[in-house]
């Protein structure tokens, strides 16, 4: 691979696959914690609930979802990131790091629908645990 686009493509791909599968229950457990109201307040109450009501793969409720945001808004960013960096780049932390800002709020802005079906995948469950 010599193209910078798949370079970027196929890493994020492959690294958001083990983030994911260790960020996904941190992930589903603070937004079921969220729509709980202060009712479960630690975060293993949460885990707990969501075991004994879905199983122990419970925990990954919105895995897929999570991943499938992630995945293009990762290459996004990286991609736009890349371009504003050549068109705009030199040396600089400061514009760097608006540079990365910028293509940032594009990505987000890009693939904020993704993120919602994410959220709402991980509040299914929620509903029949009175949560």
């Amino acid at each position: 691979l010599t193209d910078p686009f798949l370079v970027e493509a196929v890493t994020v791909c492959l690294a958001n696959a083990p983030y994911w599968a260790c960020r996904a229950p941190i992930e589903l457990i603070k937004t079921r914690q969220q729509l709980a109201n202060g009712t479960l307040t630690k975060p293993w109450a949460v885990a707990q609930t969501i075991i004994e009501s879905e199983g122990l793969g419970g925990l990954w409720t919105g895995f897929r979802e999570s991943y499938w945001h992630a995945v293009p808004a990762d290459v996004l960013k990286f991609s736009v990131y890349r371009a504003l960096k050549e068109r705009y780049g030199g040396p600089g932390i400061v514009k760097k790091a608006l540079l990365g800002s910028c293509a940032s709020a594009v990505a987000l802005s890009a693939t904020t629908p993704l993120d919602v079906a994410k959220t709402r995948s991980m509040e299914r469950g929620a509903a029949s645990e009175d949560i």
